[in-house]
């Protein structure tokens, strides 16, 4: 059984740095919206698989994970914004759930692996993939929720989701890492308050993870150096 889930997180990885470092190179409107709906449920499969190791978690994130796949192969996907809506609340939801659970067995007691190391980096990817969704969300149920370089950055078509996911995504990293560029700025209370939190999540995430991963590597490396201890026999005392 621990054979099937050797390498689960170094999968997930690719998949992740798939959707956020490579798909914005593709630019074409059709091309780019099969391509965005075929790695998101690459990621979502290859998060499952790396999250789930029983058959409770498997339950639990599989009714998260159901509408979000489904909804968004729906014809009607591409003209309701209730429908997308509904999608990206229910996205947020399980990659929240999948970053928790990642984050559990990465930080659990016991050698420090590539694998681990490789889960770690991907729990960071799932917090900026979860606050993308929720931006969408508040995106879709707010108007002007963003400005972009001036002007409003509100959906204004639903034909235009792929590109606003994508834009919504690079402002949630930035926000992740406290880059602060300035060219997406939240304009209203519920997004200048999730983009708040999210910086303090990204802060606190460094901090905790690399100490909590330091101590474990420290803790097997004594274990494992540590000199076998003795006991001498007891000397008998003459008659």
């Amino acid at each position: 059984m621990e054979r099937l889930f050797r390498g689960r997180f170094t999968v997930l990885l690719a998949m992740l740095v798939l959707l956020v470092g490579v798909l914005p190179f593709f630019q074409q409107e059709i091309e780019a919206r099969e391509l965005l709906r075929m790695v998101l449920s690459l990621v979502f499969m290859a998060a499952l698989y790396a999250s789930t190791r029983r058959r409770r978690d498997v339950v639990y994130a599989g009714l998260l994970v159901a509408p979000a796949l489904i909804g968004r192969w729906l014809p009607q996907h591409e003209v309701s914004e209730t429908i997308q809506l509904v999608v990206a609340l229910f996205t947020a939801a399980f990659l929240a759930y999948v970053t928790a659970a990642v984050l559990s067995q990465v930080l659990r007691p016991g050698r420090v692996t590539y694998d681990t190391i490789s889960g770690a980096i991907c729990a960071y990817f799932l917090i900026g993939l979860t606050w993308s969704f929720l931006y969408l969300a508040i995106d879709l149920g707010w108007n002007n929720a963003f400005v972009v370089a001036g002007a409003p950055a509100s959906l204004g078509s639903v034909e235009l989701i792929r590109l606003e996911l994508q834009r919504l995504i690079y402002y949630s990293f930035v926000t992740l890492t406290t880059l602060g560029y300035g060219d997406i700025i939240p304009s209203i209370p519920p997004a200048r308050a999730l983009s708040m939190l999210e910086a303090i999540a990204g802060q606190m995430y460094v901090a905790i993870l690399i100490a909590r991963l330091v101590g474990l590597h420290i803790i097997h490396s004594e274990r494992e150096h540590a000199p076998e201890t003795k006991h001498d026999s007891p000397t008998k005392r003459p008659a």
